[in-house]
């Protein structure tokens, strides 16, 4: 009499290797959704941010009189020459002060760093380019359009030039590119 062959219940190592061809498929569609909840999880982060910092600015404006451009105020916005200010900066008066605030009693808020790692900018001749978030698709088209606000240069970090819009051109704020997010203080 022979033997039978017993039918052990295993999988056959094909049946193992798609099983792990599939889980390896679901794993890079899973991960590759996390990468765009992430970002945009950072750009509602940076959104908070720039309330809570326009929050500091009416605080520093309360004690000293001014804004962080030194200014009695910032609308309606108005077209000058270098008006970008790093908020990072003690000269801003927000996290620091540089002695010219009289009356200053800060900090007014501890980080005025976006979630890339960059400075936030008050802007008061903001041009809105369309994928701008916080922009609402509004696009400015010409130099009676501008906004005040407060802007992150958003993942790209880009500051000054961009070949594609080059204002501003001085390389100490945020770059006109459509990565930027902003918080709209006041519009002309």
């Amino acid at each position: 009499m022979k033997p039978s062959r017993i039918y052990s219940g295993g999988f056959t190592l094909i049946e193992l290797l798609v099983v792990i061809a599939i889980i390896g498929i679901l794993a890079a569609v899973v991960l590759a959704s996390l990468n765009d909840t992430r970002e945009l999880s950072r750009e509602a982060v940076a959104q908070q941010q720039m309330r809570s910092i326009h929050t500091a600015m009416e605080m520093l404006f309360n004690d000293t009189g001014l804004y962080p451009h030194k200014q009695k105020k910032y609308c309606p916005p108005h077209t000058a020459g270098g008006n970008e200010v790093s908020l990072a900066l003690p000269s801003s008066g927000l996290v620091a002060t540089d002695g010219l605030y009289l009356g200053w009693n800060g900090p007014y808020i501890p980080n005025v760093t976006d979630p890339w790692g960059s400075p936030y900018f008050f802007d008061e001749d903001y041009y809105c380019t369309a994928g701008a978030k916080g922009c609402d698709g509004f696009v400015a088209d010409n130099a009676t359009k501008i906004w005040s606000v407060i802007v992150s240069c958003g993942p790209d970090g880009m500051l000054g030039d961009d070949p594609s819009n080059p204002q501003p051109n001085n390389g100490s704020a945020c770059a006109y590119n459509d990565d930027n997010i902003v918080y709209v203080l006041c519009k002309s």
